[in-house]
């Protein structure tokens, strides 16, 4: 009771605690989550999560970003930013004990749930069918170029799916988001990269730092 009544007055009580980082306990401050969000346990230290309901369909990841930013209950959050492929791998059962569809098979739907990083240097084909040149290659399979995409200048870690991720794709598909797909499918572990009109349920992260910053909406 004492903790939700905390949550609903939205005041921001630092409480002290401490996380494991590479095998060292280290402190951290923990700021309680707002509204409907939560911790989970294993996750990205300090953050908070929601998921869209299953129910509201899928978003191409602009518009999962709106959503994030502007429709959470009015606290701060934007796609989740997992550091780790244990940090990911934890959201992921979070999200399928939310509703989020296990896509296992090989003929279910791929979809699963945007992530925050983003390719900011564009590799088009000139045309559709055109060939896929070695800039082009250079450009959508080099991992240090995908960042935070509201934190420009932090770069996304290696949480790649396999070792061709990213800029598998050889045609006009400029994949320069990225996602989590198949979530429950063993073979799939780690981000894929994703064309941004692609679409994938929504999960929302709510991170320390921001909680801390009283952060403010970047740009759409």
């Amino acid at each position: 009771m004492l903790l939700e009544g905390i949550r609903a007055s939205l005041v921001l009580i630092v409480i002290y605690a401490t996380i494991h980082v590479n095998g060292e306990t280290e402190p951290i401050d923990i700021i309680p989550c707002n509204g409907d969000m939560e911790f989970i346990p294993g996750g990205t230290p300090g953050s908070c999560y929601s998921m869209m309901p299953v129910l509201w369909g899928k978003m191409d990841n602009r518009n999962a970003r709106i959503y994030c930013l502007m429709d959470n209950n009015n606290v701060f959050s934007l796609l989740p930013t997992p550091q780790t492929h244990g940090e990911l791998q934890r959201l992921t059962e979070w999200a399928i004990r939310q509703g989020l569809p296990r896509s296992i098979d090989p003929n279910d739907d791929p979809a699963g749930f945007w992530l925050g990083y983003y390719r900011f240097q564009p590799a088009p084909l000139e045309q559709p069918g055109d060939r896929y040149t070695p800039a082009v290659k250079a450009i959508r399979t080099d991992k240090s170029l995908f960042f935070e995409r509201d934190r420009i200048t932090f770069a996304m870690p290696d949480i790649w799916r396999l070792e061709n991720q990213p800029g598998d794709m050889e045609d006009e598909r400029d994949e320069r988001c990225v996602a989590k797909k198949k979530p429950a499918n063993p073979y799939f572990m780690g981000a894929d990269d994703y064309a941004c009109d692609k679409l994938h349920y929504v999960v929302c992260e709510s991170p320390l730092w921001a909680r801390k910053a009283g952060a403010i909406l970047p740009p759409l």
